[in-house]
């Protein structure tokens, strides 16, 4: 059990700081959110609800990392005592600052701690989009306000939702201006995949000249995501570590599989910036990269007679395209687990490996799909209960490709209730929050608690 004592709340916080994020310099997402945990965990007068929450999340992550079950379960005490509070503030309209920091925390601590499946966190992101709405109307902000409503949420929302089914609120919020943000823009070109497979799904395969604009839209999107990338943002190409022809460039046992064999040897990076840049580069480029291929079948189809290669070479090519980017995100995964790296990694890994694990699936490549899962696992090892939900979806999504021969989706944390994903995912939803201020903040009451409702 841990102390009441302020002194022992502060050593238990600064130990979970320690080992879970990065000791180097680290990107800009993942500054943000040390920025975040440590300005809100260093608060020098924190209300009860705060103080709450963020021993809460170091007595969960110390709990499980160390396998001491009474810290544990402490923590989860913890965290449901903050929620109550928060649930009570909430409904008294006794809003303050501290109510956005208390559930920004509940935010990080859904990823650790997720018993009841993957729902929690799609519902608290909800919430802290009615939240952040409800402040900035009224133009309450601070520098930790503006963290949340910049990164951590925007992160969030493509998070659980890969950029499919977003409202047109978090769809606004997404697209709010980068200021030159390489993460963000990409963040942003999340959004404009989900669009484009949503129209890809409904698309009139008889309409040449709409499948012919999706092929473009396509190609211009990929563009957009490489030249975010080649305008001075990186320092230098990724090199790969040949351990037996040089021995000074070495990277620690990082508990993932080795790539050497499937994917050829891991990745160096010149920084951790680099890695992530590029880590969300590829994976985009992944999720791209079937819709391509999709677009350009739905082409190939009304021009047939023109296609010089014979269709089985062209499903070759695809194989192989589709699987480039995917492979160099795993050739960048022991880097990600260094131990200089800490653990907040982890939710940028989780998101790459998901994605490229459907690359896999969809070009029937077992082995490497089942490396994905591997990592999948081991990030569950390190404590995050939605890894352990993830790892089961993406071998549902393996049975269902290739067992129940059902058409591949996306993987969506908001469509996860019962490992199934949605057929039909709709880009961007067309309700918009109609609510009137009272009914907005019952509903963020809701969705603190983690219970899916809507308003009549």
């Amino acid at each position: 059990m841990v102390h009441p004592g302020p002194a022992m709340r502060d050593q238990v916080f600064a130990s979970f700081i320690q080992r879970y994020f990065p000791t180097q310099n680290s990107p800009s997402t993942l500054r943000a959110e040390e920025f975040l945990v440590c300005n809100i965990g260093c608060l020098p007068q924190k209300g009860g609800m705060v103080d709450r929450a963020v021993s809460a999340i170091s007595c969960l992550f110390l709990g499980k990392t160390n396998r001491d079950a009474p810290i544990f379960q402490h923590g989860v005490q913890l965290f449901n005592g903050a929620m109550r509070q928060v649930s009570n503030m909430i409904r008294r309209g006794s809003l303050t600052n501290e109510t956005l920091y208390a559930v920004a925390i509940f935010q990080e601590i859904n990823a650790l701690y997720a018993p009841n499946g993957l729902g929690a966190l799609g519902t608290h992101v909800a919430g802290m989009n009615t939240l952040l709405e409800y402040f900035r109307a009224k133009e309450q902000s601070d520098p930790i306000i503006d963290a949340i409503h910049h990164y951590q949420q925007k992160f969030n929302i493509i998070y659980t939702s890969t950029g499919m089914n977003i409202s047109k609120s978090e769809y606004d919020l997404i697209m709010e201006p980068t200021n030159g943000d390489p993460l963000l823009e990409t963040l942003q070109t999340t959004v404009a995949i989900g669009i484009l497979k949503s129209k890809i799904d409904s698309v009139k395969h008889a309409d040449l000249r709409a499948c012919q604009n999706l092929l473009q839209r396509c190609y211009e999107v990929q563009d957009h995501l490489i030249g975010l990338y080649t305008g001075g943002q990186l320092s230098n190409e990724p090199s790969a570590l040949d351990y037996a022809g040089n021995t000074s460039q070495h990277i620690e046992n990082t508990g993932v599989p080795p790539p050497e064999l499937l994917f050829g040897h891991a990745y160096d990076f010149s920084s951790p910036n680099d890695a992530i840049l590029y880590i969300m580069l590829w994976t985009h480029l992944a999720m791209l990269q079937p819709l391509i291929s999709r677009a350009s079948r739905l082409v190939q189809f009304h021009t047939s007679s023109l296609i010089g290669n014979p269709p089985s070479q062209n499903e070759d090519l695809e194989s192989v395209i589709l699987e480039a980017h995917a492979d160099r995100i795993a050739r960048a995964m022991p880097y990600c687990f260094q131990g200089s790296m800490g653990l907040s990694c982890c939710k940028i890994a989780l998101f790459a490996m998901c994605m490229v694990s459907l690359n896999y699936v969809d070009s029937g490549n077992r082995e490497k799909h089942e490396w994905c899962r591997e990592v999948i696992r081991h990030i569950a090892a390190c404590g995050f209960d939605v890894a352990s939900h993830l790892y089961k979806l993406t071998g549902y999504q393996w049975v269902r490709r290739w067992v129940g021969a059902d058409p591949l989706t996306c993987i969506s944390l908001r469509q996860t209730n019962s490992l199934v994903c949605s057929s039909n995912p709709v880009a961007v939803s067309k309700t918009t929050e109609s609510r009137d201020e009272y009914a907005s903040i019952h509903y963020a009451d809701e969705l603190v608690l983690g219970r899916q409702t809507t308003l009549d």
